[in-house]
């Protein structure tokens, strides 16, 4: 289930469409770390803002064996952060 309208509407359950970013933008500068090796090649990028959206989202993927790469500061330099099989990146930026 990588396509991403299917996607944004069950994640739309969970957040805001506003949170929920498909543009190409989105999906490359989320969907890597510094190390830029790789190609990102994400389906969607998800915004929560509370640890109760990040649950859900988090048993969402489950349920629907959809892969997650979580992205907090994209510092990294080895890759790890690197969305490049269609996955849902989950970024922590707007958490508090």
């Amino acid at each position: 289930m990588n396509d991403s309208g299917t996607l944004t509407k069950l994640f739309c359950s969970a957040l805001a469409p506003e949170r929920i970013r498909s543009d190409e933008q989105s999906l490359q500068f989320y969907g890597r770390d510094w190390l830029k090796d790789f190609k990102a090649e994400p389906s969607l990028v998800l915004l929560p803002e509370t640890t109760e959206e990040v649950k859900s989202l988090v048993t969402l993927c489950y349920e629907n064996s959809v892969a997650i790469v979580p992205s907090g500061g994209r510092t990294g330099l080895s890759g790890g952060a690197t969305a490049t099989n269609g996955e849902v990146v989950v970024s922590m930026e707007r958490m508090r």
